[in-house]
């Protein structure tokens, strides 16, 4: 009887390891949070109000969810494509294929009430005027006036009493008279807009992240290479930027100066989606992909992944970066290094023919000594021999490891 006894004990302790194992793992990478929703739709926008999130698909319209993305409900706005949102008090505005529809209720009903026939993917309402396109209302959307017929307007931001206009591959438009007149301020190719106190961010295709703190009078680059931001959003003292072209999501700690890549469990092979939106709601950010619909990450654990332990703040006496153990491994296996100075480190895997398979570390940090645990199965990586490269300002390391399944 005692040893049966044991033996639950046992497998129950096993069982409630395992458990947490598994709700910890599934918090330290991206989650893809779709049902409901078909997994390879497209999600453009995101939005919140209330208790509920909204995700505004490519063809299909919105769907909304109380349960922080965990299931979601189809709307009666089902057949548009959907390009931004913007919540005002309780209402909710989607600019969509087909005008500017309204909801009251959190996005359970749906009414189409301005601009039918045309797209409209940016939305902005301050000062007692509605922008929507290119489009300005003095009399809450009773009448409009036109603004920049010609060019396609892709956000829209405020600054005081300055009116922005992102304008695709036109250029950076401002107005200081609630839109009857526009200068152009640069001739690049601005993509989204992020109001943060005096500043205004401008997230670009290929001019990297921009800022103005004047209004748009003048724009400063602070980061070239954080090119491609289809959305940037602000939580805490963190900017957070969706990224295209397969380059999945960024953070940056100081304002956009320095980029951390976050893309852990997002797709196999390391390999991340075009984010077209990211948003912050209840704990958690949640990020609309091309192709791969809705998914969620914890933001606690996106600032500091939990797969990344520094194991000792002792400052050693010279770089390293050990062999894993342990090796060969399967699935998982833990790599250490040593750090002797604060430096900017990545920690990479390629395979035998040299692609890049997983981006274990790519930030700074401070001297000491770490613990990754790399966990193959994460990345679909099949049996083989790999590489793991330690770079860290002047040092450089590669060790070999084998995976065997």
């Amino acid at each position: 009887m005692k040893k049966l006894y044991k033996f639950h004990l046992s497998f129950f302790c096993l069982f409630f390891f395992f458990s947490v194992w598994a709700a910890s793992s599934a918090n330290s990478q991206w989650v893809q949070m779709s049902s409901g929703i078909s997994n390879t739709e497209t999600c453009q926008a995101l939005a919140s109000t209330g208790s509920t999130m909204l995700a505004g698909m490519q063809g299909s319209g919105v769907y909304r969810s109380t349960n922080n993305g965990t299931t979601w409900l189809p709307t009666s706005l089902n057949n548009q494509s959907i390009y931004t949102f913007y919540v005002s008090g309780a209402t909710v505005y989607a600019g969509t294929s087909n005008g500017i529809y309204t909801s009251v209720n959190g996005g359970v009903n749906w009414t189409q009430s301005y601009l039918a026939g045309q797209g409209i993917a940016a939305i902005l309402i301050t000062g007692g005027y509605m922008y929507a396109g290119n489009n300005v209302s003095s009399n809450g959307g009773a009448s409009w006036n036109t603004y920049l017929p010609t060019y396609a307007i892709k956000s829209l931001a405020a600054s005081g009493s300055t009116i922005l206009a992102a304008a695709s591959i036109s250029g950076m438009w401002r107005s200081t008279n609630n839109g009857a007149n526009w200068t152009i301020t640069f001739s690049t190719n601005p993509n989204t807009f992020l109001e943060s106190g005096a500043n205004v961010y401008c997230g670009t295709t290929l001019n990297g992240l921009m800022y103005t703190s004047n209004a748009g009078v003048n724009w400063s680059t602070i980061s070239l290479p954080m090119s491609q931001i289809n959305s940037l959003i602000s939580q805490g003292s963190y900017l957070i930027a969706g990224r295209d072209l397969n380059l999945g999501v960024f953070i940056s700690p100081d304002g956009g100066a320095a980029w951390l890549e976050r893309n852990q469990g997002f797709a196999p092979g390391g390999a991340a989606y075009s984010v077209m939106a990211v948003h912050y709601y209840n704990g958690y950010v949640f990020a609309g992909t091309f192709g791969g619909s809705v998914w969620r990450r914890s933001y606690s654990e996106l600032l500091s992944p939990i797969g990344v332990q520094q194991t000792s703040s002792s400052t050693p006496d010279k770089f390293s970066l050990s062999q894993n153990y342990p090796n060969p491994f399967n699935p998982s296996t833990r790599i250490n290094y040593e750090l002797k100075i604060t430096n900017y480190v990545t920690l990479k895997v390629f395979d035998l023919l040299g692609k890049e398979v997983a981006q274990l570390v790519n930030e700074k940090q401070s001297p000491g000594s770490y613990a990754v645990d790399f966990n193959s199965g994460e990345y679909n990586l099949p049996s083989g021999v790999y590489f793991y490269t330690l770079n860290a300002g002047e040092f450089k390391e590669i060790r070999k490891m084998i995976l065997i399944k």
